[in-house]
């Protein structure tokens, strides 16, 4: 029980002040894709890497390795929402050396594939943008809200299809 305690004492020890480790999540989430990054933000905060880690997943329950991994797979989500940018150019945005880890790792982690994971969420943001002007015909409410709605789509001006 008393070895309990000391332990328990130790480890309140090893955490970072709140402030140590806003500044960690900040530094970290800046240098999301640079190599060597829980090194840097290590030297910033004046510690050890050693010690850092110890002290930030004492402080945060995760290591520094596993929460950027999260924050990258959370940048990468926002980033499938918009359809404009390919799965390669998303996995390179959020710092993944390539495609095939960051698949495999998505689909590790959400439980499927990031491609599939777009096409379940499509129309949570940035689709298309299109041109529906000459394109059809519509039938407004008093508050202006669309309520019958006809459109050739052979006729819109998208910048990019909607499926694939």
């Amino acid at each position: 029980m008393q070895s309990e305690n000391a332990a328990d004492w130790k480890r309140s020890r090893e955490r970072l002040a709140p402030w140590r480790v806003k500044k960690a999540q900040v530094l970290m989430s800046q240098l999301m894709v640079e190599r060597g990054t829980v090194e840097k933000v290590a030297k910033a905060c004046a510690l050890s890497r050693s010690h850092f880690s110890r002290a930030f997943k004492n402080s945060t329950g995760l290591s520094p390795h596993d929460w950027l991994r999260r924050e990258k797979l959370s940048k990468a989500e926002q980033l499938l929402k918009d359809r404009r940018l390919t799965i390669n150019q998303i996995a390179l945005e959020c710092g993944f050396t390539d495609q095939s880890y960051f698949t495999r790792l998505f689909r590790r982690v959400k439980g499927v594939s990031p491609r599939r994971w777009q096409v379940q969420h499509e129309g949570n943001g940035v689709t298309a943008k299109c041109d529906l002007s000459s394109a059809g015909r519509f039938k407004f409410r008093a508050d202006e809200t669309v309520i019958q709605c006809e459109v050739d789509v052979f006729n819109v001006g998208c910048k990019r299809p909607l499926c694939k």
